[in-house]
C-alpha cells in the first residue's frame, strides 16, 4: 500500500517499529511467565515423585516388618507344618488382611518351590513361585528379606519375601500390594498432581491405573512410547498442555510412572498481567499518533525537498543538490543526501566504464584497486593455453546446439578449475582457452597456480570424459601449454569497447607449446621460465630443446607429470 502524505509514512513507520517491541514485550513477559509455571511446576513434579518414593518406602517397610513378625508367629508356623492346604490358605488369607496386603503367597523350601497358598490363585494347584531369584538373593547375600517390583498376571506388585524359620527356612513367606487407582488416587490427593502408572516395553505398554478420564488413555500410551527419561517436557493432551514427569521404578523397569500437572491451571493469575499488558499497548498507541503527527509535520518541509532531490535523481540529474537549510538531524540527512548524490554519480560513471570490461575478474580490481593502469603496464604472468585435439573432425558429426551444449560442459569445468586458482580466463576461441596468472593483480606464485591449475584440469577432464561417455559422446583430448614471461597487460580495444588482455612474445610461446603437446604425444607442456620461477617441487620430464617458430633462441621445454609428494 502507498502512502502520498509524509504523514502518513511517519504514522506507519513509527506504528510499524511500535508493533513489533508490542509484541516482542508480550512474547517475552509471556514466554517469561510460561517459563516460571513451568519451573514451579517442575519442583512440584520432582516434590510429588520424591513423595511417591517414600509412600512406596514406607508401605514397603510396613509389609517386611508384618512379613516378619508373622514368619515369627509360633501358631501360624504350626498350621504351615500341618500341610493341610486348607488350613494354610485360611490362615494365609486371614493375615494377608490384618496386615493389609493386596495379595499373599507361601512357598515350601523344596526344589520347585511349591506353592503352598496363594491369595490371587485359590483355585489352581502346582504352582511354583514365579520369583525364585528373590530366594537366591537372600540365600546368596545372607539377607533377613528381599524386596521387588514384579508383575503378576501383567499388574504391578510390590513383594517381599521371607523366610519362614524352624529354625532352617521351612517355606517362603511372598505379601504384596497392588500398584492401581487406589494407589493412584491416594498420591494425587496428598501432591495434588495427576498420577499414571504404565507397565510394559518395547512399544507394547498398558495402563494400569490413572487419576485422568479414559479419553486420555491414548495420549498416555503414546507418552510411554515416546521415551522414559527423568526429564520433565510439555504434551498436549485433548486442547490442554501438561507438564510431564516421567520415571520408572523397580530394577526391572517394567513400570513407568507419569505424574502431571496443568500448565494452563498453572497460568490463570498471569492472565490478569496480559490484560493490563494490551490496555498499556493501547495507550502507547495513542500516544505514538499524537507523537508521530508533531514531528511529521515539522520535518515536512525539508523531507519535501528531498523528496523533489530524489526525482531529479531518478531522472538521471545529479548536479542539482539540495539546499542545506537546518544544522538538526535532518540537515545531517540532507548532507547526506547531497553525499550520496555525488556517489551515484560517480558510480554511474564507473558503472559505464566497467560496462566496457569483458572480465569480470577486472572489473571487481578496477573498482577497489586504483593502481590498475587502463592504458597497459608491463608485467610478470604466467599465461595457459588449452585447446581440444580433433575439434573439427569431433563436430561433424554433431548438431550446432549439440556443438554448443558439448562446449559449454566442456568450458565449465575447465574454467572452474581456473578460477579455483584466482586465474582469469581472458577469451575463449572456439573450444580453446586462454588464461591468465598474475594479472591485473601481481601474484608472487602465479607459475604455482598455472601448473595447479592445469593439473586440475587434468583431472577434470577425466570427470568431463566420463559424463559424455555417458551420453554417448566421444572422449577427447586436450592440450596445455603454460609459459610464464613479462609482458605488456592493459585494455585493447575501440573507445567503446575494451578487452583486457595481454600481448607479447611470452603469450606466442604460451601458445606454440600448446600445438607442441601434439606433436610430442603429451597433455601439458611448461617452459624453463615457468619451473624457475616456481615455489612448489613438481615431477617432470624434460623434452629437450625446441626451436619455436617466430624464435631465434631454442626453449627448453618440460612435460608437467604431477606434485611431488
Amino acid at each position: 500500500m502507498k502512502f502520498r502524505r509524509f504523514q502518513t509514512r511517519i504514522l506507519v513507520l513509527f506504528i510499524g517499529l511500535f508493533i513489533p517491541v508490542q509484541v516482542f514485550t508480550f512474547t517475552s513477559v509471556n514466554t517469561a511467565n510460561i517459563k516460571n509455571a513451568v519451573t514451579q511446576i517442575e519442583k512440584e513434579l520432582d516434590v510429588a515423585g520424591t513423595v511417591f518414593t517414600k509412600l512406596i518406602d514406607i508401605r514397603q517397610s510396613q509389609l517386611t516388618t508384618n512379613a516378619r513378625l508373622l514368619s515369627d508367629d509360633f501358631a501360624f508356623k504350626e498350621a504351615v507344618a500341618s500341610e493341610d492346604l486348607r488350613t494354610i490358605f485360611s490362615v494365609v488369607d486371614n493375615h494377608r488382611r490384618r496386615m493389609g496386603a493386596d495379595m499373599m503367597m507361601l512357598a515350601a523350601d523344596k526344589d520347585e518351590l511349591p506353592i503352598l497358598a496363594n491369595t490371587l490363585r485359590h483355585a489352581e494347584k502346582d504352582q511354583s513361585f514365579p520369583f525364585p531369584e528373590l530366594v537366591d538373593e537372600i540365600y546368596n547375600e545372607n539377607k533377613r528379606s528381599a524386596a521387588a517390583l514384579k508383575l503378576i498376571d501383567g499388574v504391578p506388585y510390590f513383594l517381599v519375601v521371607t523366610p519362614l524359620l524352624a529354625p532352617e527356612p521351612i517355606a517362603w513367606l511372598c505379601p504384596g500390594f497392588v500398584i492401581d487407582d487406589a494407589l493412584a488416587r491416594e498420591l494425587k490427593d496428598i501432591t495434588d498432581t495427576q498420577v499414571t502408572f504404565i507397565t510394559g516395553s518395547d512399544g507394547k505398554h498398558e495402563i494400569q491405573a490413572t487419576t485422568l478420564a479414559q479419553s486420555h488413555r491414548p495420549s498416555l500410551l503414546k507418552i510411554a512410547g515416546e521415551r522414559t527419561d527423568s526429564k520433565s517436557r510439555i504434551v498436549e493432551m485433548q486442547g490442554e498442555r501438561l507438564v510431564t514427569l516421567q520415571f520408572n521404578v523397580g530394577k526391572e523397569e517394567q513400570v513407568a510412572v507419569v505424574l502431571q500437572r496443568s500448565l494452563e491451571e498453572k497460568l490463570a493469575p498471569y492472565h490478569s498481567l496480559r490484560l493490563v499488558l494490551g490496555l498499556l499497548s493501547i495507550g502507547g498507541m495513542f500516544l505514538l499518533v499524537i507523537g508521530a503527527s508533531i514531528v511529521a509535520r515539522s520535518v515536512s518541509k525539508p523531507v519535501q525537498a528531498l523528496v523533489e532531490g530524489a526525482r531529479r535523481i531518478g531522472k538521471g540529474d545529479y548536479k542539482s543538490e539540495v539546499e542545506v537549510t537546518q544544522s538538526d538531524e535532518i540537515g545531517e540527512l540532507a548532507i547526506a543526501f547531497n553525499e550520496m548524490t555525488r556517489g551515484l554519480a560517480e558510480k554511474d560513471r564507473v558503472r559505464d566504464l566497467l560496462g566496457k570490461v569483458v572480465s569480470t575478474a577486472v572489473a571487481e580490481e578496477l573498482l577497489k584497486n586504483q593502481d590498475v593502469k587502463l592504458g597497459g603496464e608491463d608485467l610478470e604472468v604466467s599465461i595457459l593455453f588449452s585447446d581440444i585435439r580433433s575439434f573439427t573432425s569431433l563436430s561433424e558429426s554433431k548438431m550446432p546446439g549439440e556443438i554448443l551444449e558439448f562446449l559449454n560442459y566442456y568450458l565449465t569445468h575447465m574454467s572452474e578449475a581456473i578460477e579455483a586458482q584466482d586465474g582469469i580466463v581472458d577469451k575463449y576461441i572456439g573450444d580453446a582457452i586462454m588464461a591468465l596468472f598474475g594479472a591485473p593483480v601481481e601474484q608472487p606464485d602465479a607459475a604455482d597456480r598455472a601448473i595447479k591449475s592445469a593439473l586440475a584440469m587434468r583431472d577434470a577432464l577425466v570427470e568431463v570424459n566420463r559424463e559424455f561417455k555417458k551420453r554417448g559422446w566421444e572422449e577427447i583430448r586436450t592440450g596445455i601449454g603454460i609459459n610464464t614471461d613479462i609482458v605488456v597487460a592493459g585494455n585493447m580495444g575501440s573507445p567503446n569497447r575494451l578487452n583486457y588482455t595481454v600481448i607479447g612474445d611470452g603469450v606466442n610461446l604460451a601458445s606454440r607449446l600448446e600445438g607442441l603437446t601434439k606433436e610430442y604425444g603429451v597433455q601439458i607442456i611448461v617452459s624453463e621460465a615457468t619451473l624457475l620461477r616456481a615455489q612448489g617441487k613438481y615431477k617432470t620430464r624434460s623434452l629437450g630443446e625446441v626451436a619455436v617458430r617466430g624464435r631465434i633462441q631454442p626453449t627448453l621445454i618440460f612435460e608437467l607429470l604431477g606434485i611431488e609428494d
